[in-house]
């Protein structure tokens, strides 16, 4: 185990005694415990136990969780070989018949994507979205990703209709949250299958607790609101309101041509009058810019996917086809990669990545350690992880998926001083 993870929750709890400005004479006389022992969980030397967690989340306004160690692995990379794939085989029943085959690949507990190889088992031989064979799911919160390989047959509701794409090896596409879908094979023999790797973006457990706090959401005008936030209007009203404003102190403060249409949604606001409103409002300009709103799936097939060369078309080291993806999940991006050119470029990406080998004898390095990959198996490696592609031939499916410290918080972090941003991980200072 990590030694990060037997000092957590002492650390932890030192930060939140700061949040709750409470001395350690203060904490062990609310927790009934003598000084002498509180100081010792303070500083690690005895362990919290969950009682004393307990007692804690009852007189403090803190959550259990909040002192529940995290399992932070140490590992830079995690390899899933084939033989351990297959260990991990599955058969589904849809129907009281089998439909498909699941296998697990390779991630990590703190990775924000579940990535499963599914092989189809269901044979449909007509092109009809409404066949009675084919099992709709119900659609599900986390984002997917789906790489086909043979002839699959892909089922979803696009506005609320039932469609099928039939697709082919290479082919690609993005499932939001909640779209029912299925795949069936269009073909006997052979066998067919998907990349299905379903990821997590801005909403994952704080948020649907979060929710759970939210009395109002039974409320459909809120539900409404939140609905059509996407566009510049609503955003700005949502800001009026937290700041007991009204469209009118607007309007007094602020000279805007139309402005009673656009206020209503019926006109776009100006990129004018956005940096107007924004200055008013004293918030960054890209917190009212209207949203493409994209609800739908995204079916991509291999025969359209942009290609481009790395680092430009002189220098072909690698040849890369960008796949299926969604602007409201721009972090997020699916490609294939081939190594064209012997190259000792080495990449440090920011974001969590799973890597699948689409040919056999293909090759990685990871912090100068090489590893060879037959076909199908897979790769988990850590963000700002050292690795390089050297070998000529070698073919990845790679979906990079962003790390936590994104969008917002990192332009709060941009805003602190170096050694401040150091704190943040480990704070066991007190606050006076």
């Amino acid at each position: 185990m990590s030694k990060k993870n037997n000092v957590f929750s002492n650390v932890r709890l030192k930060q939140i005694l700061n949040d709750i400005k409470r001395r350690d004479k203060d904490a062990a006389k609310e927790l009934n415990l003598s000084q002498k022992e509180f100081e010792k969980i303070l500083n690690g030397k005895k362990p919290i136990t969950l009682e004393i967690i307990n007692s804690m989340s009852k007189i403090w306004p803190i959550k259990i969780s909040d002192l529940i160690n995290p399992q932070i692995n140490d590992s830079e990379f995690i390899y899933i070989k084939n033989n351990i794939s297959n260990k991990s085989a599955r058969l589904m029943q849809r129907n009281g018949l089998d439909y498909y085959e699941y296998k697990d690949t390779a991630t990590e507990r703190n990775a924000p994507y579940k990535p499963e190889w599914i092989r189809t088992l269901c044979y449909t031989k007509d092109d009809k979205p409404d066949n009675k064979l084919v099992a709709w799911n119900k659609g599900h919160l986390l984002h997917q990703f789906t790489y086909f390989v043979g002839d699959v047959n892909f089922y979803y509701l696009k506005n609320g209709k039932k469609t099928l794409s039939k697709m082919k090896s290479g082919d690609s596409c993005y499932i939001p949250p909640y779209v029912p879908h299925s795949f069936t094979t269009r073909s006997k023999k052979g066998i067919s299958y998907i990349v299905a790797v379903t990821f997590e973006d801005k909403i994952n457990f704080e948020t649907q607790k979060e929710l759970l706090n939210l009395s109002s959401l039974k409320d459909k005008n809120y539900l409404k609101k939140v609905s059509n936030y996407s566009n510049s209007h609503n955003q700005i009203l949502n800001f009026l309101d937290n700041m007991s404003l009204s469209k009118d102190n607007l309007r007094e403060r602020v000279s805007i041509k139309d402005y009673d249409n656009k206020i209503q949604g019926k006109i776009d606001f100006s990129i004018n009058d956005l940096i107007k409103i924004s200055d008013f409002l004293n918030v960054n300009i890209r917190e009212i810019l209207s949203v493409k709103k994209e609800t739908e799936v995204v079916v991509l097939k291999k025969i359209n996917y942009q290609k481009y060369f790395f680092p430009n078309l002189k220098s072909q080291i690698f040849k890369l086809f960008f796949l299926a993806s969604s602007p409201n999940v721009p972090s997020s991006k699916g490609l294939e990669l081939e190594v064209v050119k012997k190259n000792n470029k080495f990449f440090s990406i920011s974001s969590h990545q799973y890597i699948y080998a689409l040919v056999d004898s293909s090759s990685i390095s990871i912090n100068s350690k090489k590893i060879k990959m037959s076909y199908m198996e897979t790769i988990y490696i850590k963000p700002f992880v050292k690795h390089s592609f050297p070998k000529v031939g070698s073919k990845f499916l790679i979906l990079r998926i962003d790390n936590k410290i994104s969008g917002d918080i990192k332009i709060q972090i941009s805003q602190m001083k170096p050694k401040d941003i150091l704190r943040i991980e480990s704070d066991t200072s007190q606050w006076f």
